[in-house]
């Protein structure tokens, strides 16, 4: 009997810990939107399936135009829940991947303007239409049209080397490799680009 309540008592503290885990301080400026259901705009392409976009930034599935109207519904520590186009969608943000929270991700993927693509090239806004990346593409255009490559395989937005991922089936993994010189891209290999 002692057993069975010290397991029972083990299983409710893990519980307890990994529920306190995903709560997250939201500051007041991203809460304000949440709590007022505030119409905010997708800042980057990103990819949806089975009501899931993940921050690994697969590009897998149906794409959720830059400049989407959207509402945040919630944010935790792993997940920015949002609406589009009726449906609830859940945005993993994949920290361990990411390198940044879902505060963070939130700031940079969702703002409160729409992103001015007239400011960039028309080679540029016909592959952000698309979802795809060109030589020529500045880093700005490409996370506007691929969004934020995963830190973990990139090392810093300021690097001239970016990978970004497709999908994985069975543990393997799709990639695009994307070289900059100038800050635009000079070499795209692998994937779908």
């Amino acid at each position: 009997m002692k057993r069975v309540i010290l397991i029972a008592s083990a299983f409710l503290i893990t519980l307890l810990i990994t529920a306190c885990g995903s709560s997250i301080a939201v500051p007041p400026e991203q809460q304000a939107i949440i709590d007022k259901q505030e119409v905010v705009y997708t800042q980057v392409n990103m990819w949806e399936g089975k009501n899931k976009v993940y921050g690994i930034n697969y590009n897998k599935g149906l794409m959720i135009p830059v400049n989407s109207k959207v509402k945040i519904l919630a944010v935790n520590a792993k997940v920015i829940t949002f609406e589009f186009m009726d449906q609830k969608i859940n945005y993993y943000t994949h920290k361990k991947y990411t390198k940044v929270d879902s505060i963070a991700m939130m700031k940079r993927i969702f703002g409160t303007k729409p992103v001015d693509l007239t400011k960039f090239s028309k080679l540029a806004q016909e592959n952000i239409k698309a979802g795809t990346l060109a030589v020529g593409m500045t880093k700005e255009e490409t996370i506007v049209s691929r969004g934020y490559p995963p830190l973990y395989t990139t090392l810093s937005l300021k690097a001239d080397y970016w990978k970004f991922h497709h999908f994985k089936v069975f543990g393997i993994g799709k990639t695009t490799s994307v070289s900059f010189k100038d800050g635009k891209i000079s070499k795209i290999e692998g994937g779908a680009h």
